[in-house]
């Protein structure tokens, strides 16, 4: 009989290796039940929508057939993220086992009996170790400006009127109004439910991400941010003890039930809690946290890393708005709001990842009475019970069977997830003349794929693309390329949206200069062609300038000009007045002719092209005199660009500093 093989058995690089691979497939089986589960919403609200139009006879409607279909789909989709969900919590059992610490596998647990969770006993007066809700904290809490939860409306990132009623109440004492019955049942959902989102944590979240340390429950932590009084709570700390730098906090989210428009757990933070984990670590100094969002039926758990240049403009406004010794009320939002809004859209894309997604874990609370705790240390309740008799060893059999279990899984996940082909695209060939014989077809098919929903050109240009190339390698040469008008983009734009024709390119100087006001456009015209020089040399490296006598178009009047054109002649400048200045100074080294004492053209129309000029009515002439005045001095300072010199374009761009 042959000795069964176990964990045991293998190196401690073979356990690495091992415990790396399962940790992967975790990962990748956690996406798969994300994306099963955004299918699950929309399979839910077609039947909703369906049903509703069915009426409550939807059996023998004509959207029977339709309606039981999506049932049969969402059955299926329910009954695979059951199966992926238990499959992960084998798998992390399996990463425990390596881990050499307990991993809890029932459902239900009591919180005194988990190893690593070091939960307050309540019997101590420091803000850390007070227990969050009890009268002490509210106590701390009251004394803040803001708060880790008010931070977001306190700055006025969600609405001037949320950030009037946060003024209003800390700064004026004017009393919010009570929240609405829903909003108290949300909020009761939430603190009845973080133990159980805790036990899961402590159980069977760090036991695979971070075995070394213990969960520490937290109170609250007061600090002032630029002299405003701030106080945070976070939900817990990740530390190896009790005096150590935590290597990450913990903020437990817990959505209400019943959504239908949303998931049980979040798949990303919203950008409205990004202020409070932010806080939180700032506070607890860590650099980074696990945000965890519990539901009844899994656990979602994101790493969210700090972001030093975000939090240093959050500082800036809460010291802008509350820093002064009478604070006054805002009337209008800051100006640094959409800044910090689109850093915070920022931080949700790049500072978070989503790690795993395990079972949820129901726990029952501490039993300890106050006589039971050791007189030594009264901050922490005595875990009496922990479980020592863990499992350190497992066969390799059943890791085996994990991941074919996992491999058959993700198989039946995407054949759920799938998008469908709706549509045949084929590629046919022909000669350049197209005739038809009875026994010679005119075209003949040289590739397929199968197209879903919809077809973006970029890819649908790489399929030709690749066709072509094909084509090529085989001698045949294709001059000409046809297909559908919605793929019409292909033959007036590149591969990077630019205009291949002079019409595209007319249409999309149109579709721009239609949205622009009628000042914009005065102003555009304005500013177009301003020569910009360091020195005198610069400008006339990259220009011509002379000068010459001119009618004015307005009085008929023969006035002296510097013209300013292009080494080839093909484009006229504007000149702004630092530029007539450096000129006028350092005339007599470029050319031989004095030049008078004139003025800076005032007239905008005089530095247009006669070309386009002859093309303007004389009503809109009259409008861009009338407002020549506002926009004679040209501000040498502004960045043009500078078409048509030396054939180049938006590359040569001077800068006149005397």
């Amino acid at each position: 009989m042959t000795k069964k093989e176990t964990s045991n058995d293998l190196t401690n690089m073979d356990k690495d290796t091992l415990r790396h691979n399962l940790l992967t497939v975790i990962r990748n089986l956690s996406k798969r039940v994300q994306t099963l589960r955004q299918m699950n919403v929309s399979k839910e609200r077609m039947k909703e929508k369906l049903m509703l139009q069915a009426g409550e006879n939807w059996k023998k409607s004509r959207l029977a057939f339709v309606i039981s279909a999506i049932i049969t789909s969402i059955y299926d989709i329910k009954s695979c993220i059951k199966n992926i969900l238990q499959i992960i919590d084998e798998a992390c059992q399996v990463i425990a086992c390596l881990n050499g610490v307990p991993y809890v596998t029932d459902t239900t647990i009591n919180i005194s009996k988990l190893h690593n969770y070091m939960h307050l006993t309540g019997l101590s007066s420091q803000a850390r170790f007070v227990k969050q809700r009890s009268e002490l904290w509210k106590e701390f809490r009251s004394s803040a400006v803001v708060t880790g939860s008010t931070l977001y409306d306190a700055l006025g990132l969600r609405s001037l009127k949320n950030q009037t009623a946060h003024f209003d109440q800390v700064v004026s004492h004017i009393q919010k109004p009570e929240p609405t019955e829903q909003v108290k049942t949300m909020m009761k959902h939430g603190s009845e439910n973080e133990i159980h989102a805790t036990a899961t944590i402590a159980g069977k979240v760090l036991p695979v991400l971070n075995p070394e340390v213990k969960l520490y429950e937290e109170g609250c932590y007061p600090f002032a941010v630029n002299g405003v009084p701030t106080v945070v709570s976070p939900d817990g700390s990740c530390r190896c003890g009790i005096d150590t730098p935590p290597t990450h906090g913990v903020e437990i989210k817990c959505p209400f039930p019943g959504n239908k428009y949303s998931t049980p757990v979040s798949y990303n933070i919203a950008k409205y809690y990004v202020p409070q984990v932010l806080s939180e670590m700032f506070a607890l100094g860590a650099e980074k946290l696990y945000y965890v969002s519990y539901s009844s039926e899994s656990t979602a758990v994101h790493e969210v890393e700090f972001d030093q240049s975000l939090w240093n403009d959050i500082e800036t406004e809460v010291k802008h708005i509350y820093g002064s010794a009478k604070p006054t009320r805002p009337a209008r939002k800051s100006e640094n709001i959409p800044i910090i809004q689109e850093k915070l859209d920022e931080f949700v894309k790049s500072k978070s990842t989503f790690l795993i997604e395990v079972p949820s874990v129901r726990a029952a609370d501490c039993q300890h009475c106050s006589v039971e705790i050791e007189t030594g240390d009264s901050t922490f309740c005595m875990n009496s019970s922990v479980e020592s008799n863990h499992e350190t060893n497992t066969e390799l059999k059943s890791v085996l069977e994990i991941l074919y279990n996992a491999e058959q899984a993700t198989k039946q996940s995407y054949q759920l997830t799938r998008h469908k082909a709706s549509e045949f695209l084929g590629f046919m060939i022909s000669d350049t003349d197209r005739n038809f014989h009875p026994e010679l077809l005119h075209s003949v098919p040289i590739a397929y794929g199968l197209k879903g929903y919809s077809l973006p050109t970029s890819i649908l240009r790489t399929m030709i693309e690749d066709v072509l190339h094909a084509c090529a390698k085989q001698g045949l040469y294709v001059p000409i390329c046809s297909f559908d008008g919605q793929w019409s983009r292909i033959a007036v734009r590149d591969r990077n949206d630019k205009p291949l024709t002079v019409l595209q390119l007319q249409k999309d100087v149109f579709h721009d200069a239609k949205q622009l006001s009628k000042s914009e456009l005065i102003r555009k015209m304005s500013n177009c062609n301003i020569v910009e020089a360091e020195s005198l040399d610069g400008l006339l490296n990259v220009a011509d300038v002379t000068w010459e006598k001119r009618a004015n178009m307005t009085t008929n009047e023969i006035e002296n000009y510097i013209e300013v054109k292009g080494k080839k002649g093909e484009s006229v400048y504007k000149i702004s007045k630092q530029t007539h200045e450096l000129i006028k100074k350092n005339v007599q080294t470029c050319i031989n002719n004095e030049i008078p004492d004139i003025g800076v053209e005032d007239n905008i129309l005089n530095t247009i092209a006669d070309s386009v000029v002859d093309q303007i009515s004389p009503e809109i002439a009259e409008d861009i005199n009338s407002l020549s005045n506002s926009h004679a001095n040209f501000s040498s300072m502004t960045p043009v660009t500078n078409n048509g010199i030396n054939g180049e374009c938006e590359s040569n761009s001077m800068h006149v500093d005397e």
